[in-house]
């Protein structure tokens, strides 16, 4: 989701100047944002220790 909306606001500010480069620079943007989201959101996932998360059992082993 952040993905699209970023490609969408880098699509607004970079098409009309630069045409079909700025459509390949916003989804450039737009797809690296949507990464980052998804790392974060996984870092933040692996670094839960009160909650359960389906990678609980295979954390706790592995720290063993």
């Amino acid at each position: 989701m952040i993905g699209l909306v970023v490609t969408a606001a880098m699509s607004v500010v970079l098409i009309p100047p630069y045409g079909p480069s700025g459509a390949a620079i916003a989804s450039a943007i737009g797809y690296g944002a949507g990464g980052l989201a998804a790392w974060l959101f996984f870092i933040d996932l692996v670094r839960r220790r009160d909650g359960e998360t389906a990678l609980s059992a295979s954390l706790t082993d592995a720290r063993e």
